[in-house]
């Protein structure tokens, strides 16, 4: 405290003792003490700088505490009687004194910044600027006339400016008072407004009101004074910023078309060629030495940064306008939008305005031959120690902008005899070097908030066709640039990275297109050739900045970019003639380079999963599984053999296998972690991966080869499974479903789509499934025995879809009569719980309501949804009730899924009964081992399924078909209920629902006509029901009953072959019949014309199954 006391005294009482000193005529020492007092204040704030980078940052220091201190003690003073001033006072009366010359007040304004900047960063109690002003609102007002006054010092004005925007930044009560010129924001609406607004008072004028006047002349400061134009552009950037906290005072203005006239003037003007940059000589300017090209690069870079914050405002406003819309449904285009909206409709003048902030002007060479020049004559000498240390906003554009010329003049200064020439020569390429940073950094903040305004006003962008093309048109020439990138360095990463994100922008903005042709195609394709080119780039490498190797990591705005091109690309490579061999050439070109790329990078990222948590390792995963699964798949990309040599080199399959069998599936490791993300890290994504890859044949063998079947089987979650415990909630993670049960589905499709993939040639891989299935035999059966007595969920609903695909799977692996055994006890465990789960799935899609009654919503999204359905009030009480969107859309969309299941589950046993070998074969030759469906028309919900269960399921459909087969196609059904799912429309509903009719009635005929065929029908009257006179009666000897045997017997079958054909055979034809018209019309809803099954049913049952009496 003893060397920060006589500091702070000096500045508390300097005022005093100057004024004595000068009412004494004692004028020598007087300036003395001006001196001292300009010393002071620059350490001062030398040392609240350097805090600030410290790692003590965040702790109140001593220095601090006594700035903020009421009065010090000890002050100097010749009066003692006089009042003592408090620090922070004395320091705000320094800046309006022009008794001490300019500097006192310049560096006071400065010690006021770098005090505000530190106090921000303290943690616990806040301290503040204003808690420490004994008049608050006459210090601003005193400042607030130092920004106004035309002829007050322009550093002075430009040092105020760069407080007044901090304050408004780091302290909300002073930032009220600086905006809105008093504490608090009115509120007041209505008659009291109209008396507060009387004209008579006097007008408030706050910092805002003053930069508002003065953009208005903004013309003459851009030529005059581009300095001071950045300072008050930024104080409103910084406004706009915290538009939440000063939105009555934003909300007065944003309409105003003069102010954004005025904003779009500046983003429309335009800024000329770059000067040169490299010093030949130095001259006077303003007092001081500096580079002939000072005052050039100086005025530009000032330009450049004016038109990036008008940018940026603009931004910023239609933020705010679209948030406020967020509810609308049709968007009111802001006024900040409109003045500035001619600028997307003319591709020379968009061009311009773009490569304004992205061309190349930063020359990383510069910096090398001065490091090299040092190392050659002043070898002691380091760079970094003249590196300037204040805050960016407080640096002046120019040749002392990055690295301090009167430091290393100073330091060079023995060297000026013997070595004069070298130490000029040094110093001007270190000026050189502040020159070249200047533009690079006005021009970087130009590109990143043209990257910001493009992000915001994409949804007012996109549909507008011409808009599209000139957007394609410069993504194209601006990655043309980016590609041929060959610097090299940090600050050449930060540029390179600003430059994508820009590139990204666009392309979002233009977003996808199916309709593309001519000039747009060009466009697109030689944007993927860029692409290719900025993939391989070796300066600026994604895979180094992969491996952290760059100072500012770009790879993930390139793998944006590429899922972006190859989306697009799979569009185009679809449409017929739409692209010509070179063109598709250039693509596929291009996804190769991306999949070297995504494929290396997936393995590095699985490593780094395996040997910690980390948030950015998840992210990058997140987005290379995104772009490998769309650059595999067969539509872009149709030979596997060079991506899957690839995976076989880096062993990326074995890989994402080995770190699936040891992470924590569910994220208990990391509670905080997946109570913010509502996932554990990693296990959504090597999911997906594993997906992506099981899609595909020579990926699914690749898989299968690998062991994924003994991952799956081997893995923390392995134990949950075996024991039949997982549910799909979690305590710890209320409100959202289970990440192991969504897991353990996930791991259930991929399973199931590697046997779909291998088809009958997985060798031994289906055995190996069968095996998956007998260990977690308990959770499959958990999943088959739901009941409509049962909650229902959505999650529960997928593992029961995913669980009646994997034996659907295992079943088409093989024909019915070669199965092993291994697959025959897993598909007779599916079948008995199959039939039982068909009658409630049957039920359920006969008694909506009572479905409805069953469902339970876990997330937010869902609850909020089907609330707002059960709001409406309205109940199934017919088919064209429960496809109303009008009325029970998430009802609908439920319904649409258990049709879907009920087909489901008609194929699995289709399959597997070999149910197509009755229509191929003769009697002999059926799979009479396959009876499985009891022929009865009774349909008892507690009992398996029966052919009365089939007809009623069929029936169901039929009705519902009748009234969506008259509905345009594309007509949607039901709204999307989340991000992931989508519109669903009457085409996509009726396939389904057709679908499930036909395999009803298919396994219906089938399994009907095996019991018609069996050759002991006359002895299972014990499995029909009859009626009591059918019985028969036992025979009173032996004798008799042989002698009756063969009567019996025939009249037996002949008795139960006319009741059958009476009942079922008759109710089956009916339903065929009935059906026959309804399926020919959904045929026309499909747009696909296949085989009408209805007709080879209808006629196998005219001649195998219905017999004349």
């Amino acid at each position: 405290m003893s060397a920060i006391h006589p500091i702070v005294s000096s500045i508390a009482g300097g005022g005093a003792m100057l004024e004595q000193l000068s009412s004494s005529r004692r004028y020598g020492d007087a300036r003395r003490l001006i001196y001292l007092m300009e010393s002071n204040l620059i350490l001062t704030r030398a040392l609240l700088h350097c805090k600030q980078k410290s790692l003590a940052a965040s702790q109140l220091c001593l220095l601090e505490e006594a700035l903020c201190s009421r009065g010090v003690a000890g002050n100097i003073s010749v009066n003692r009687s006089s009042k003592r001033a408090d620090p922070m006072d004395a320091l705000v009366g320094f800046v309006k004194e022009r008794g001490m010359g300019s500097i006192v007040p310049q560096e006071s304004t400065r010690v006021l910044f770098a005090l505000c900047g530190s106090l921000a960063t303290l943690e616990g109690p806040q301290l503040t600027v204003v808690g420490h002003l004994s008049d608050p609102e006459a210090a601003v007002s005193s400042l607030v006339r130092i920004v106004l006054h035309p002829y007050d010092d322009a550093l002075l004005r430009n040092a105020v400016w760069n407080f007044i925007t901090l304050a408004v930044e780091k302290e909300p009560a002073l930032a009220n008072l600086f905006v809105s010129g008093r504490f608090h924001a009115s509120s007041i609406k209505g008659k009291e407004k109209a008396k507060v607004e009387d004209p008579a008072l006097p007008k408030v004028i706050s910092a805002f009101t003053v930069a508002r006047d003065m953009i208005e002349q903004w013309k003459e400061l851009w030529e005059l004074n581009p300095q001071l134009l950045a300072s008050l552009m930024r104080f409103l950037d910084v406004i706009w910023e915290h538009g939440h906290e000063h939105q009555l005072t934003l909300d007065s203005v944003r309409d105003d078309s003069l102010l954004w006239k005025s904003i779009a003037g500046i983003v429309m003007e335009e800024l000329g060629p770059v000067p040169d940059f490299k010093t030949e000589n130095f001259v006077e300017f303003e007092g001081v030495q500096h580079s002939n090209l000072h005052e050039a690069i100086s005025y530009h870079a000032y330009r450049t940064i004016v038109k990036a914050y008008a940018v940026r405002i603009v931004s910023m406003d239609v933020t705010m306008s679209l948030q406020s819309q967020k509810n609308s449904k049709t968007l009111h285009k802001p006024t900040s939008y409109s003045a500035i909206q001619a600028i997307f409709q003319s591709e020379e003048q968009f061009t311009d305005l773009l490569w304004e902030g992205a061309s190349r002007t930063y020359d990383p060479t510069l910096h090398d031959d001065l490091l090299e020049h040092l190392q050659r004559h002043f070898p002691t000498l380091v760079l970094k120690h003249v590196q300037v240390q204040e805050p960016t906003v407080e640096r002046t554009f120019g040749d002392d902008f990055a690295f301090s010329l009167s430091t290393l003049h100073q330091r060079l200064l023995p060297f000026l005899g013997s070595l004069g020439d070298d130490v000029d020569e040094a110093l001007k390429m270190l000026s050189s070097i502040n020159l070249n940073l200047s533009l690079a950094h006005a021009q970087t903040t130009l590109t990143q908030a043209w990257q910001q305004l493009m992000a915001q006003v994409t949804p007012l962008l996109r549909g507008e066709r011409t808009v599209r093309a000139t957007l394609m048109s410069i993504a194209a020439s601006i990655s043309e640039d980016i590609a041929g990138e060959k610097r090299r360095g940090d600050m050449v990463s930060t540029v390179h990275h600003s430059r994508l994100s820009l590139l990204l922008a666009l392309l979002e903005s233009a977003w996808f297109s199916s309709a593309d042709k001519g000039k747009e195609v060009e466009d697109f394709v030689s944007l993927a050739q860029n692409v290719r080119g900025i993939v391989q780039n070796n300066a600026q490498s994604p895979a180094k900045s992969f491996l952290g190797q760059v100072s500012v990591p770009f790879h993930r705005v390139v793998l944006q970019i590429a899922y972006f091109c190859a989306r697009q690309g799979t569009s185009l490579v679809l449409r017929p003639k739409a692209l010509n061999a070179q063109q598709r050439l250039a693509i596929s070109f291009m996804v190769e380079a991306i999949l070297i790329l995504t494929i290396d990078a997936l393995r590095i990222s699985f490593d780094a999963a395996r040997v910690k948590l980390d948030l950015d390792v998840d992210e990058d995963l997140e987005l290379l599984v995104a772009v490998f699964g769309l650059c595999t798949k067969l539509d872009l990309n149709p030979s596997p053999a060079f991506w899957l040599t690839r995976c076989q080199e880096t062993d990326v399959i074995r890989a994402s296998l080995d770190l699936f069998s040891t992470m924590d599936l569910v994220g208990f490791s990391d509670l905080s972690t997946l109570r913010l993300r509502r996932r554990p890290l990693y296990a959504h994504q090597v999911l997906s991966f594993h997906t992506a890859l099981a899609g595909i044949t020579a990926a699914a063998e690749r898989l299968a080869s690998d062991s994924v079947l003994a991952a799956y089987s081997d893995n923390p979650l392995s134990d949950a499974i075996k024991a039949g415990s997982i549910d799909v909630v979690l305590a710890e993670l209320p409100g959202e479903r289970s990440p192991a049960h969504d897991a353990y589905c996930t791991l259930l499709s991929v399973v199931s789509a590697v046997m779909t993939s291998l088809g009958r040639f997985g060798h031994y891989f289906d055995i190996e499934v069968c095996g998956l299935i007998q260990l977690y035999g308990d959770q499959i059966h958990r999943a088959l025995s739901w009941t409509i007595s049962d909650p229902l969920t959505l999650p529960l609903l997928e593992e029961i879809e995913q669980t009646v695909a994997l034996f659907s799977a295992v079943a088409q692996s093989s024909a019915a009569a070669d199965r092993n055994d291994a697959a025959k006890r897993a598909l007779d465990f599916f079948v008995s719980d199959a039939l039982l789960l068909l009658q409630q799935v049957n039920y359920a899609l006969t008694h909506p309501n009572h479905l409805a009654s069953t469902f339970e919503p876990i997330t937010t999204t869902e609850k909020a949804h089907f609330e707002r359905d059960g709001s409406s009030g309205a109940s199934v009480t017919s088919p064209s009730d429960m496809i109303d969107p009008m009325k029970r859309p998430f009802l609908a969309r439920l319904m649409h899924r258990m049709f879907r299941l009920a087909g489901s589950i008609l194929s699995s046993l289709i399959s597997i009964s070999g149910a197509e070998n009755v229509l191929l074969d003769e009697p002999e030759d059926w799979p009479r081992g396959q009876i499985l469906i009891v022929p009865h028309s009774k349909v008892v919900l507690g009992e398996p399924t029966s052919i009365g269960t089939l007809l009623e399921l069929g029936n169901r459909c039929l009705d519902v078909l009748r009234h969506l087969v008259d509905r345009p196609p594309t007509q949607a059904i039901t709204p999307g209920t989340s991000g992931s799912e989508e519109v669903l429309n009457v085409r996509e509903t009726v396939d389904a629902i057709r679908s499930t009719l036909e395999a009803s009635l298919f396994y219906a005929v089938t399994q009907l006509a095996m019991w018609l065929a069996k050759p002991e029908f006359d002895g299972s009257a014990k499995e029909v029901d009859l009626d009591d006179s059918m019985a028969l009666g036992e025979p009173d000897s032996a004798k008799e009953r042989e002698r009756k045997s063969q009567r019996q017997s025939l009249t037996m079958a002949e008795r139960l072959r006319r009741g059958m054909t009476g009942e079922m055979a008759s109710d089956v034809q009916a339903l065929l019949i009935r059906a026959k018209s309804v399926v020919a019309k959904s045929t026309t809803v499909s747009g696909e014309k296949g085989v009408d099954l209805t007709a080879v049913l209808a006629r196998f049952v005219q001649e195998k199954i219905v017999v004349p009496s």
